[in-house]
């Protein structure tokens, strides 16, 4: 996983320095650009979320707590990638000409289940985003979690985000000078 972090770490760099020098860039250069940080960004909050839970030597409640960030990031990750992503994707492979390719990729790529999703809402909303009132129920139904279903979305997001910003490089190397991204 610490490959993959790194990795990732690098791709935002890349992807962030390549966004911020693109003065005056408009149209379809500034969308492809723009989704490529953001989506970078995302790889790499979810690589770098499930990196430091590998690490952390805690055990006990303490532990249970470090799994809330990363909750957060796949809950976040899974509502922009659902909800405004794949969309903006979409409508970037279509100006291109593309679309039909992005949306066989996108239909080969799975997100965490709506239910799995809704699990997860509930300690983000309560525990990873903010501190309920009822918080000891709240610790004590993270602790029941599955581990290998949480440890299969997690993976799902990290191979999510990196075919996400495939299919999205796939449509910029599009040969048609006069809609070059």
């Amino acid at each position: 996983m610490k490959d993959i972090y790194i990795k990732s770490a690098a791709l935002l760099e890349s992807a962030k320095d390549e966004f911020l020098s693109t003065n005056g860039v408009t149209g379809l250069h500034y969308e492809f650009l723009s989704l490529k940080f953001i989506g970078s960004l995302i790889h790499n909050d979810v690589c770098r979320e499930f990196h430091n839970l590998t690490v952390n030597p805690t055990l006990g409640s303490s532990k249970l707590l470090s799994l809330c960030p990363i909750i957060l990031k796949l809950f976040e990750a899974n509502l922009w990638y659902s909800k405004v992503g794949n969309k903006r994707l979409c409508e970037l492979a279509k100006s291109r000409g593309a679309l039909e390719l992005i949306e066989d990729k996108l239909k080969e790529m799975k997100l965490i289940r709506p239910s799995r999703i809704e699990e997860y809402a509930k300690i983000r909303n309560k525990l990873a985003a903010h501190y309920d009132d009822q918080l000891v129920k709240i610790l004590h139904d993270l602790g029941v979690i599955q581990s290998d279903k949480f440890f299969e979305d997690i993976g799902m997001m990290v191979r999510y985000s990196q075919k996400w910003l495939q299919a999205l490089r796939s449509i910029g190397k599009l040969e048609d000078p006069e809609n070059a991204v």
